[in-house]
């Protein structure tokens, strides 16, 4: 189907400088139909190697230490070990 447009295409032109424009709008659209797209949240203070799941090993440790701040207790102070 988008190869018999393309060539339909490719033959309406002479020059293949006039074949760029419509052969890219085909490329993309093809691209955009075909293939999955990821939304990656940046944020701008991590470092390069902060991934995914060093912020998920992070996160429960600065969770207790914020319930620690308010209520000072040494429970709040101690992660549960993890093997």
């Amino acid at each position: 189907m988008c190869r018999g447009a393309l060539v339909i295409t490719v033959g309406l032109f002479d020059d293949s400088d006039d074949c760029l424009g419509p052969f890219t709008t085909i490329f993309t659209s093809i691209i955009d139909d075909f293939v999955a797209n990821k939304i990656l949240k940046v944020r701008p203070k991590d470092k390069e190697w902060m991934t995914r799941h060093i912020h998920h090993l992070i996160n429960p440790r600065n969770r207790l230490y914020r319930k620690y701040k308010k209520t000072k207790s040494a429970n709040d102070n101690t992660l549960p070990k993890q093997c």
